[in-house]
C-alpha cells in the first residue's frame, strides 16, 4: 500500500506530480480547516443568535469582493509570471519590477476604495436595506467600517497568492487560512468567556482581521526565504510593467464583476425578499455544500498555471488527459453530493441542533448547483490558463444582469422561495461552463479563430 501511495506521486509527467502533491496537501489542510468552520458556525449562531448571525453573514459577504477591488490585477500578474516561468524568461528583474508595480498598484486600489467606502456607507440606509430589526443603522455603519478595513488590508496582501499560484504552490495558502481559523476558533470560545454587551462588534472585530494578520506575517516570512527573489523593491517601481499586467487583468476584473454578482448577491435578495433569518437557513446549506466548493477549488487551482504552462510549451496531449481525469474526478464527485442531498435533514439536525425545518428542495437545489459549478469550472479554468477570455467575458456580463431578474423570477413571483434563488444562480453559471467547453474543443482541435483566441 505505501508503495503505490509513493508510486502515485512520482509517477506521471514533472507538471502533474506537482498538482498532486498541491492537491493532497491542500485537501489534507482544508478537512482540518472545514471542521473548523463548521464548529465556528455552530458556536457562532450561538453566540450571536439567529438574526445576529444573518446580519453577520449578510455584512461579511462583502469580504468577497476582494477578487473583485483588485481589477484583475492579481490574475493578471499570475499568468504573466506563469508565462515567464514557461518561458525561461524569468529574469530576477523583471519579475521583482513587475510584482512591486502591482504592490504598489494594490496599495493606492486599496486606500481609495476605503476612502470612497468611508463616504458611502453613511449615507445609505441598511437597517431598512437588510430589513434588520435587532441593530441600529449605526451599529451597522460601524460593522461595515471594520469589514471593510480588514477587505483594504487584505486586499493590499493579495499579491503573494498570485506568485504563489503562477509558482504553482497554492497549498501555501491553505497553511495561512488554517491558521487563521484556528486563531478565529480560540478568539471565539475567549469571546464566549468574556461576555461582551455588543457582541456582534467584537465578533466582527476579531473575525475579520485574524487571517488578515496572519497572510501578513506568512508573506513576510515567505519573501524573507522561500520567495526572496521575488520580494517587491519599493525603490525602484515601474508602473508600466503594472499597466502591462492590467491589459490581460481587465478582462479578469470584468469576469470576477460578473461571477461576483452571480454567487454573492444571493443573500442581499434573499434578505431583501424573505428577511435575515432566511439568510442564515441558507447560509447553513450552502456552509453544508460549501465543502465541495472547496474541494473544486482546491483541485482545480494548480491547474489553471500548468494549463498556462502546457499551452505555452504546446503539449496538447498533457492538457487532454488531465481534462479527462478532471472529469473523472468530478463524477465521483457528483455521486458523493447525490449522498449528502440524502443525509442533509439528519446532519443540519446534528450539526445546527436547532429547529430550522429546512426543506429537501433547499438542498438538491444546491446540490444541482454544486455539480454544476465544478463541470463548467474545468473548461473556465482551461480558458483563464489560455487567457483567451474576451467570450467568457462578454458571456460573464450578461449572466450577472439576468441573475437577479431571474432569482426574482424564481423565488417571488414563481414563489419558489429560497430555492429559486439558488435555482438562478444555477442557471448563470451554467451558460458560461457550456460556452468554455466549445472553446477548449476548438483551441485544443487548432479550430479557434476569431473571437474564440481573443
Amino acid at each position: 500500500m505505501k508503495q503505490r501511495i509513493l508510486t502515485y506521486f512520482s509517477k506521471g509527467h514533472k507538471r502533474s506530480i506537482l498538482a498532486k502533491k498541491n492537491i493532497i496537501f491542500s485537501l489534507f489542510l482544508k478537512f482540518f480547516s472545514m471542521v473548523i468552520i463548521f464548529i465556528m458556525v455552530s458556536k457562532s449562531i450561538g453566540y450571536l443568535g439567529k438574526e445576529a448571525y444573518g446580519l453577520w453573514v449578510l455584512l461579511s459577504s462583502v469580504l468577497v469582493w476582494t477578487e473583485l477591488f483588485d481589477f484583475g490585477l492579481t490574475n493578471g500578474l499570475r499568468n504573466k509570471l506563469s508565462e515567464l516561468l514557461a518561458s525561461k524568461n524569468d529574469t530576477a528583474k523583471i519579475n521583482i519590477n513587475m510584482i512591486s508595480a502591482t504592490y504598489a498598484s494594490m496599495f493606492f486600489i486599496a486606500l481609495i476604495i476605503y476612502m470612497m467606502v468611508g463616504l458611502v456607507v453613511y449615507f445609505v440606509d441598511w437597517k431598512t436595506l437588510f430589513s434588520v430589526n435587532l441593530f441600529s443603522n449605526e451599529e451597522i455603519q460601524s460593522i461595515l467600517m471594520v469589514i471593510f478595513f480588514a477587505l483594504s488590508f487584505n486586499l493590499f496582501l493579495k499579491p503573494i497568492d498570485a506568485i504563489l499560484k503562477a509558482l504553482q504552490w497554492p497549498s501555501v495558502m491553505m497553511v495561512f487560512s488554517l491558521v487563521g481559523s484556528i486563531l478565529s476558533l480560540l478568539a471565539l470560545y475567549i469571546l464566549f468567556a468574556i461576555d461582551l454587551e455588543n457582541r456582534l462588534f467584537a465578533y466582527t472585530v476579531v473575525i475579520s482581521f485574524l487571517p488578515v494578520i496572519v497572510l501578513f506575517l506568512g508573506s513576510i516570512y515567505l519573501f524573507k526565504n522561500k520567495l526572496k527573489r521575488f520580494k517587491p523593491n519599493f525603490k525602484n517601481i515601474d508602473f508600466k510593467l503594472a499597466k502591462n499586467v492590467s491589459t490581460l487583468g481587465y478582462s479578469f476584473f470584468v469576469i470576477q464583476f460578473a461571477g461576483l454578482v452571480i454567487s454573492q448577491t444571493d443573500n442581499v435578495i434573499i434578505a431583501y425578499l424573505f428577511g435575515t433569518e432566511s439568510v442564515t437557513e441558507y447560509s447553513v446549506v450552502y456552509r453544508y455544500f460549501s465543502l465541495f466548493l472547496i474541494g473544486t477549488s482546491i483541485v482545480l487551482t494548480p491547474f489553471w498555471s500548468a494549463f498556462t504552462e502546457a499551452y505555452i510549451k504546446k503539449e496538447f496531449d498533457w492538457i487532454r488527459k488531465s481534462i479527462r481525469k478532471l472529469l473523472f474526478t468530478f463524477s465521483g464527485m457528483a455521486v458523493l453530493v447525490a449522498l449528502f442531498v440524502w443525509f442533509s435533514d439528519d446532519v443540519y439536525k446534528i450539526w445546527i441542533n436547532d429547529n430550522m425545518n429546512l426543506p429537501l428542495s433547499l438542498s438538491i437545489a444546491m446540490g444541482v448547483y454544486v455539480v454544476v459549478y465544478s463541470f463548467s469550472n474545468i473548461f473556465v479554468f482551461f480558458v483563464n490558463g489560455t487567457g483567451y477570455i474576451k467570450i467568457q467575458m462578454y458571456i460573464g456580463i450578461t449572466m450577472a444582469i439576468l441573475n437577479i431578474p431571474l432569482s426574482y423570477l424564481f423565488a417571488y413571483i414563481m414563489d419558489y422561495g429560497i430555492t429559486g434563488v439558488i435555482m438562478a444562480t444555477t442557471i448563470c453559471a451554467a451558460i458560461p461552463g457550456i460556452f468554455s467547453y466549445v472553446q477548449y474543443n476548438r483551441i485544443i482541435s487548432g479550430n479557434a479563430k476569431g473571437i474564440w483566441i481573443k
